[in-house]
């Protein structure tokens, strides 16, 4: 995968199999990562997104009981290339 296939302008043909579950761009990306960076099946990752106004900048829960691990996700998505995030989402999530 480049880069460039990641630019908000590249990920509706990425993410049109995701946003058939009626999600924010935002959110089909999380599944998307969920399935294909970190390696869960849909099921699962489908169960982990609790992303939604009033979560506390936790976007995703996954409990991986083999390693006796929880892992909390955040996840931004920003239209223009040129624009930054920052750090403070994360900053305040701390």
């Amino acid at each position: 995968m480049q880069e460039s296939e990641l630019e908000y302008s590249n990920l509706s043909d990425l993410l049109s199999p995701y946003r058939k579950k009626e999600r924010s761009v935002s959110r089909s990306f999380l599944n998307w990562f969920l399935e294909n960076i970190f390696g869960i099946d849909d099921t699962s990752a489908d169960d982990a997104i609790c992303d939604g106004s009033q979560d506390k900048g936790i976007d995703a829960i996954y409990v991986d009981e083999l390693n006796e691990e929880i892992i909390v996700f955040q996840s931004k998505t920003v239209e223009s290339a040129n624009k930054t995030i920052g750090d403070t989402s994360l900053k305040e999530f701390a």
